[in-house]
């Protein structure tokens, strides 16, 4: 898969909304500015400001009071998003045991910064940690005992 984000460009709120909006279509059908507003927890004029800016970089298609559509770059964009937030995800409550919320919510954050090869590495890890159980249950016995970061000195 190519990389298609021009970062100068795509900025990580515009593929947060690439990502929802393909989620949305994917789950619902559709994708329309107040469902939009809903799940990113934003106001419908700002929806409809950031999907202008989409419109403009020819990231989706919309008429006015119209559903959002994306476009093939768009959608390129919104699945190696989702594809970060996913492997991002697992890491997180796979490997590190950290709850979902959290989870949820650091992946969103973190997965605008990482490069293709940094995801297909975690990929990896993750797969190889989930098939060997020795290694799983050292590396859980180890977190259990662990200190806290903030019990932790010269680190």
């Amino acid at each position: 898969m190519k990389i298609v984000k021009n970062k100068k460009q795509v900025t990580p709120i515009m593929e947060d909304y690439l990502e929802v909006i393909g989620q949305l279509l994917e789950d619902d059908g559709q994708a329309r500015v107040s469902q939009i507003s809903k799940k990113l927890g934003v106001s419908k004029p700002t929806v409809s400001e950031t999907l202008g800016k989409l419109k403009k970089l020819n990231l989706i298609k919309k008429s006015p009071y119209s559903q959002v559509e994306l476009t093939e770059r768009g959608r390129e964009i919104a699945i190696q998003t989702q594809s970060k937030h996913d492997v991002l995800i697992a890491f997180l409550k796979d490997v590190l045991a950290v709850n979902q919320q959290i989870a949820e919510s650091e992946a969103c954050r973190i997965e605008h910064n990482l490069s293709r090869q940094t995801v297909e590495k975690l990929t990896k890890f993750i797969n190889f940690f989930a098939t060997d159980k020795a290694i799983k249950n050292k590396w859980f016995k180890v977190l259990e005992s662990a200190k806290t970061v903030l019990e932790v000195k010269n680190v």
